[in-house]
Parts: C-alpha cells; structure tokens; sequence
C-alpha cells in the first residue's frame, strides 16, 4: 500500500499527525483525552486481539 524506501519512508506521518490535531481541535482537549485517546487505544487492543486469535500459534490445531 505504500511505497517504503529512502525517499518515501516517512509519508505517512505528517498525516497521522495532522490527523490527530484535527480530532484534537475539533473535540477539545476533554474530548480528545477521554473519549479519542480511549477508544484509539481499544480500537487497537481489538486488533491486536483479532489479530492474535486468528493467527495464534498456540492453538492445539495451528489454527
């Protein structure tokens, strides 16, 4: 999806960047820290967990 070498290897950062100054204007500093902050970091646990169910290496079956 993106293009990783020398010259492009940091495109996506200013992005996220303004992306987060965006929710942080526009919700506030008391919406950004209880409502985006919180539900960034669970969005990423899910993933993280969906991510380790479906790939778990632990599993009796591999699967």
């Amino acid at each position: 999806m993106f293009i990783h070498s020398a010259t492009h290897n940091n495109f996506p950062r200013p992005i996220n960047r303004l992306l987060i100054a965006c929710w942080y204007v526009f919700l506030g500093p008391i919406g950004f820290f209880f409502l985006f902050v919180p539900a960034s970091i669970v969005g990423f646990l899910r993933l993280v967990h969906c991510n380790w169910s479906t790939h778990n290496a632990l599993s009796p079956s591999g699967r």
